[in-house]
């Protein structure tokens, strides 16, 4: 667990209808203690084994996510020997991401998925179903998230906190 930081389990909904749970969640406590010494993963979709990757950028809404953590999430990808058709890096390829809520009220945020970015393949059709998901690819996201955690500690021991990298 890194040093001074909590983790928070925010589940928020309305991702799709404009971002209204993480807009809420970050109007509401931008600045204050619960937020400060923040680092959000935000976990997408972790279905699809061949496509682990960290969303860095949300075109849509013109935000560029924290490029530490992005770094954070390259490094154990390839220290777990996950491979990725994506080099494990994308923009955000349609709609809204919840990081930018967050990292616009100050927060280091990245989203972490494994999802085929081909949008036809898994949004809002009739592929998008819990039999995507399989016990093998929901654990190596359960290491990845692990091993982020990890280097969020070691990086807070050594530089502490400086807020969203851009």
């Amino acid at each position: 667990m890194p040093k001074n930081c909590r983790i928070i389990d925010l589940n928020v909904g309305s991702e799709e209808s404009g971002l209204r749970g993480s807009m809420y969640f970050a109007q509401e406590h931008k600045g204050d203690e619960l937020t400060k010494n923040a680092w959000n993963i935000n976990i997408d979709s972790v279905a699809d084994k061949d496509y682990f990757e960290v969303v860095i950028k949300d075109d849509w809404q013109g935000c560029r996510f924290d490029k530490d953590m992005e770094q954070m999430f390259k490094d154990t990808f390839l220290e777990l020997d996950i491979p990725s058709k994506t080099n494990h890096c994308i923009h955000n390829p349609v709609g809204g991401c919840d990081s930018t809520p967050m990292t616009r009220a100050g927060i280091k945020s990245v989203t972490f998925a494994a999802q085929n970015p081909m949008l036809t393949y898994y949004y809002h059709t009739w592929r998008d179903m819990p039999e995507r998901f399989e016990a093998e690819t929901v654990g190596n996201g359960f290491d990845v998230v692990l091993g982020v955690i990890e280097k969020i500690a070691a990086f807070q021991e050594e530089k502490g906190y400086n807020g969203p990298q851009k």
